[in-house]
Order: structure tokens, then C-alpha cells, then sequence
């Protein structure tokens, strides 16, 4: 997780009170609740707005690998519409295998570099 880069805030998949304070950074917005509730006589729709986290600290913490959250900042002459973000990581394989495929192996023994290291 990457947090608070000079306003920006990113993160991955977190859990516990990581992911509970990068949901309070997210802040709070107004949503839209119903319920229904029916007997045998009638049904009661109830609709209602109430504040609530913009990203919840469990939707944070089941993000999938690849996937991210954040915020970025802007500045008073440039602002941002949407500054709040869902996203993955989109690989292209087929070019990261090619690229893989013509790279050279740098393993091997690499001790006399390393001396007093443990």
C-alpha cells in the first residue's frame, strides 16, 4: 500500500486497521438505502439516506491482486471532477512473455559481491 504522496493516496489489498484508516481517508458520502418488508397482507418499502464510508474497509481488504483504490489531489487552478478511483492492472502478457523470452539471466554466484552481507 501506498499512502499520502503528497496528497494522492493509493492503495491495494489491505486488511485489518490499514485498511480501516485508508476507508476513513476515503471520507464519508450520502447513500441511498431501502428496505422492504412484507407480511401477509402488505408490503412496506422504506427508503432513507444516511452517510457511510465511500470505499468500506471490507471492499478494501477483498480487493483482487492487481487491484487498487485511491485519491488524488489537484491544485486550485486544474481541479479534478472524480478524484476517487477503482482500478486494475491491465497486463499485456503477450509482450511481457516476448520481453522475458530476450532477457538475460543474471542469476548465478554473485558471493564475491556480497562479502559481509547476511
Amino acid at each position: 500500500m501506498i499512502v499520502g504522496i503528497v496528497g494522492n493516496i493509493i492503495g491495494g489489498p489491505v486488511t485489518g486497521s490499514t485498511a480501516k484508516k485508508l476507508s476513513e481517508n476515503f471520507g464519508k458520502i450520502v447513500q441511498d438505502k431501502e428496505s422492504k418488508s412484507i407480511n401477509s397482507s402488505d408490503i412496506s418499502i422504506s427508503r432513507s439516506t444516511q452517510m457511510d464510508y465511500a470505499i468500506p474497509a471490507s471492499k478494501i481488504a477483498a480487493l483482487s491482486s492487481g487491484e487498487f483504490v485511491g485519491m488524488v489531489a489537484d491544485n486550485p487552478d486544474q481541479k479534478i471532477a472524480l478524484k476517487m478511483f477503482h482500478c486494475e492492472i491491465q497486463n499485456e502478457h503477450q509482450a511481457i512473455a516476448e520481453e522475458e523470452s530476450t532477457s538475460k539471466d543474471i542469476s548465478g554466484d554473485h558471493s564475491g559481491i556480497f562479502r559481509g552481507c547476511h
